[in-house]
């Protein structure tokens, strides 16, 4: 897929959001080597409500929406530790799995703003 958008003429790509497909990460690599990649946080939001009582879901939730809404890096792992003091005991994995992909879930922290999010569901 990744070629085949290379070969109709996308060539500047700076950030690249999928979901945790196994091999994704080199797949982008060598087709756009100075892309940036992310982790879908749909995804990893999904996953983890999906993981957890219902009674907790929503105020999960919502400290979730305080990582992946952060404005900057310093801002989403402030937000991870906090997610990390209310729901560690509770959920491990869960936030154990929140700190292992947040370097791929943070990738947007570096790419500049824009006016609102854009989407492309490629099929």
């Amino acid at each position: 897929m990744l070629k085949e958008l290379w070969e109709r003429g996308l060539r500047r790509v700076l950030l690249l959001v999928t979901d945790g497909l196994p091999g994704i990460e080199e797949a982008i690599r060598r087709v756009y080597p100075m892309a940036g990649w992310q982790r879908c946080v749909v995804h990893m939001v999904r996953s983890s409500l999906g993981q957890v009582r219902s009674r907790d879901r929503a105020l999960l939730a919502q400290d979730l929406k305080g990582v992946y809404m952060a404005g900057s890096r310093q801002e989403a792992l402030g937000a991870l530790e906090r997610l990390r003091e209310a729901w560690g005991a509770r959920y491990p994995s869960l936030v154990a799995a929140w700190w292992e992909n947040s370097g791929p879930c943070f990738a947007f922290t570096i790419t500049p703003r824009c006016s609102g999010p854009i989407f492309a569901a490629l099929t």
